[in-house]
């Protein structure tokens, strides 16, 4: 009786670890910490600029930003800020105070999103922008999904 329920404690726990090993976790950062990340180690920062109402922008949330291989490739090799453009709180990146500008009841956008996500003079959603020592390196305004993302990190990563 005792190895039976040994047994089952057993196979229980392997069960569990294989589960919490098969699901990476992507490590998300924000605008404040990645001064003093950078001071550790240098990275480009992909930042995922999106809107809660963005159909397109929870799609690459459970699609893309799921995948193991686009986990793996920002965890390694990027730091990764998820931004919600329409926030109201201060951000302060690279000693620059960004803040919220309303333009309408409960509207409005963030002004790193519009320092950074900007084409054309507006920001629209989802908006991927890969930042290099502060310098947009490379952005694009639309959904992408994990093949276009993963060969923009790839050629990010291997400059």
């Amino acid at each position: 009786m005792r190895l039976s329920n040994l047994l089952k404690y057993l196979f229980l726990m392997i069960g569990f670890f294989a589960i919490q090993t098969s699901y990476a976790q992507l490590e998300k950062h924000n605008f404040e910490s990645l001064d003093s990340l950078q001071n550790i180690e240098e990275k480009p920062v992909v930042v995922f600029f999106h809107a809660d109402w963005c159909k397109f922008c929870l799609a690459m949330e459970s699609t893309v930003f799921t995948s193991d291989s686009i986990i793996s490739a920002l965890n390694e090799d990027f730091y990764f800020v998820s931004f919600d453009a329409e926030q109201k709180e201060p951000v302060t990146y690279r000693n620059e105070t960004y803040l919220f500008e309303s333009n309408g009841v409960n509207t409005g956008t963030h002004q790193i999103a519009t320092h950074y996500a900007s084409q054309d003079g507006s920001v629209s959603y989802p908006a991927i922008v890969v930042l290099w020592k502060g310098k947009s390196i490379f952005q694009r305004n639309s959904f992408m999904d994990k093949e276009e993302l993963m060969g923009v990190l790839n050629r990010i990563s291997s400059l």
